[in-house]
């Protein structure tokens, strides 16, 4: 078993512990400002992920002298690709850390998923782990836009069809929406089905706002289409959009766009002063333009990088 990553330049090499998030925090963060300042680890993102995984197992943190210098995540997201994550902070780059933690990284995937085939590393406008999972021989896979819009002055609300009524998101519909949320992104790119457990602790956090989340369904309850939105402390003025959906019976009828500009308005009227999502640029549903019909502008791209395993 892979344990830990090869020893380079003096750093000593630990397993995560569900204590860590000060120091998890303080290794992405300070990655993030270099490789994507707009997605800058926070406190409340390390916890996030602290409720998601086993960090003694999908965890690996590098210190220096007593300093944390390097941070490897691994873990697998429900039935889809495995996910790399590594940090290294910028005064301790250009010594081959980087190399050695992804080195380590396709081993500890290989051993703890070998049914998964794939792993995948995230890099935004090219900096970041790009130039190093090209030497290692990943391939671009995908690309993701991150997209942002101005709530002053709020959207105007499309309404939803006739037949079609919104509802409070409460949380007896948590789980048809988890269904219905499943079923409508099936057919996409690399697709994860959420079990109930998974869905609890990645949709239904702390962080969900259910006064501002969005719900449509037809006239037999059935859920037609789902907003739903996220807010987080180190970014207070901000309605984060995880995840929009619409069954594939009503695709094409506006469902998404009236349930996400009724949530818009309602976050401007809470005083939010912008929202963002992420979206794949090559959506099946025609995402990017159903997002950019209510203004929302493309502010960074991302790659996906993968490699087999």
């Amino acid at each position: 078993m892979t344990r830990f990553p090869d020893e380079v330049d003096g750093v000593a090499w630990r397993p995560g512990h569900a204590d860590d998030v000060a120091e998890l925090t303080e290794i992405m963060a300070a990655a993030d400002a270099v490789d994507d300042p707009g997605h800058m680890q926070g406190v409340s993102g390390t916890e996030d992920l602290l409720r998601v995984l086993d960090p003694a197992e999908a965890i690996v943190i590098g210190t220096r002298d007593g300093t944390p210098v390097a941070a490897s995540i691994v873990w697998r997201p429900g039935d889809g690709p495995v996910r790399l994550r590594g940090g290294v902070a910028p005064a301790a780059r250009g010594r081959g850390i980087g190399r050695v933690l992804l080195r380590f990284q396709l081993a500890r995937a290989a051993e703890l998923h070998p049914d998964a085939g794939l792993a995948g590393v995230r890099s935004v406008d090219g900096r970041g782990p790009a130039a190093v999972a090209r030497r290692f021989g990943f391939h671009e896979a995908r690309t993701f836009l991150t997209m942002r819009r101005s709530l002053l002055g709020g959207p105007a609300v499309l309404p939803l069809p006739a037949d079609l009524r919104a509802v409070p998101f409460d949380p007896g519909l948590d789980e048809a929406t988890r269904v219905a949320k499943n079923a409508a992104f099936h057919d996409h790119w690399q697709g994860v089905a959420d079990g109930p457990e998974q869905w609890r602790t990645r949709m239904l956090g702390p962080h969900l706002d259910r006064a501002l989340s969005r719900i449509a369904v037809d006239a037999q309850g059935d859920v037609a289409g789902f907003v739903l939105v996220q807010r987080v402390p180190e970014q207070p003025d901000d309605a984060y959009v995880p995840l929009v959906g619409t069954a594939r019976a009503h695709r094409g009828r506006g469902v998404a766009r009236a349930l996400l500009t009724a949530a818009l308005a309602a976050a401007a009227q809470e005083g939010l002063l912008e929202t963002t999502l992420e979206v794949d640029a090559d959506s099946p549903t025609g995402a990017v333009g159903v997002y950019g019909a209510v203004g929302y502008r493309t502010v960074e791209r991302a790659t996906v990088w993968q490699h087999s395993l």
